[in-house]
């Protein structure tokens, strides 16, 4: 029998031949000594990724790579490219969407279909102005 220095944990079972073998899926803490620099990946990229204070920073991509690996690698850089694509389409979404909110109520086609009486049988939601079906 192997004897442990553990007496618990997965060193334990590991020792004791219940696993044949662990895999941790992080290296040591994510804790940081702000005095000091980051000790390992998980510290790096806590620093210098998952913090609030870095939203408008590019995502360290050879960091994440080096650390969850080449597929989780490039599903964040596809992330971050595809966001970063979206922003200008999503500006002028919000342009058109306000503009268009602002002129609802002076709208060429909508206030003809009202003002028609009988002719048309379609209405938008225009009761106010008077416009019966």
């Amino acid at each position: 029998a192997v004897v442990s220095t553990q007496s618990t944990g997965v060193d334990e079972l590991v020792a004791n031949g219940t696993y044949k073998a662990a895999y941790p899926l992080h290296d040591g803490s994510y804790e940081i000594d702000r005095t000091h620099s980051p000790k390992n990946n998980r510290q790096l990229l806590r620093f210098y990724w998952a913090s609030f204070r870095q939203w408008n920073k590019y995502q360290p991509i050879n960091e994440v790579r080096n650390y969850f690996g080449e597929k989780i690698g490039m599903y964040f850089a596809w992330t971050g490219f595809y966001t970063q694509s979206l922003f200008i389409p999503a500006i002028m979404g919000t342009i058109v969407f306000v503009y268009g909110m602002l002129i609802m109520g002076e709208d060429f086609i909508s206030t003809e279909i009202c003002n028609s009486e009988k002719k048309y049988l379609m209405c938008p939601p225009c009761a106010d102005a008077g416009c019966k079906p």
